[in-house]
């Protein structure tokens, strides 16, 4: 994606890894018309999206600003694969041991839940994140 919009937004993000369905109008893309689905979308038929949906838990997005020591690991945010795990509590345990500083998971964040509506409808607590 760093060719895509110079790496594109939060919402582009949301957008590759879940469909347009799950960002808001104003954030969605189209192609010859059509709304653009995602790779963990069952809309999605293109060969190997099912294998993706079967197997891929995370897709992850590195958007760094430079490359010295421990730039990468805040520069990543995550897409969780909402077919792989229940809840959105799930997901952020499964990243828990993640060696290089906090997980951002887009899609199971605490502090930024307007992102996306519950995606897995479990309750988000209205607390900051660490």
């Amino acid at each position: 994606m760093r060719t895509f919009l110079n790496g594109g937004d939060e919402w582009d993000r949301v957008h590759v890894g879940l469909g347009g369905k799950n960002v808001s109008e104003f954030h969605r893309r189209y192609w010859n018309g059509n709304l653009i689905s995602g790779v963990f979308s069952p809309e999605t038929k293109l060969r190997g999206a099912t294998e993706a949906r079967e197997r891929l838990h995370f897709i992850g997005f590195v958007n760094e600003k430079s490359y010295e020591a421990s730039a990468i690991g805040p520069a990543i945010q995550f897409i969780a694969n909402p077919h792989l795990f229940k809840t959105a509590e799930e997901a952020r345990a499964a990243l828990a041991g993640w060696p290089l500083g906090g997980p951002d998971i887009l899609n199971a964040r605490i502090k930024k839940a307007q992102l996306l509506e519950a995606r897995w409808n479990a309750p988000t607590p209205n607390v900051t994140r660490n």
